[in-house]
């Protein structure tokens, strides 16, 4: 019965826990962080005519 008890409260801990993060995906995030390439800076021209991809190096 114990074992029960624990197992439900671990399930609403859970859905807790995701439905918390779900706006934000922030442990998306996290979790995926060292699978995407950096994004490269995008600086935009003064004038605003043209943009500008600075390469990193």
């Amino acid at each position: 019965m114990l074992k029960r008890i624990a197992i439900v409260a671990l399930v609403i801990v859970a859905i807790i826990l995701v439905l918390a993060f779900w706006g934000t995906f922030e442990f998306l995030d996290f979790l995926f962080d060292g699978l995407r390439p950096d994004p490269e800076p995008v600086v935009v021209d003064p004038a605003g005519d043209d943009v500008v991809i600075v390469p990193t190096e």
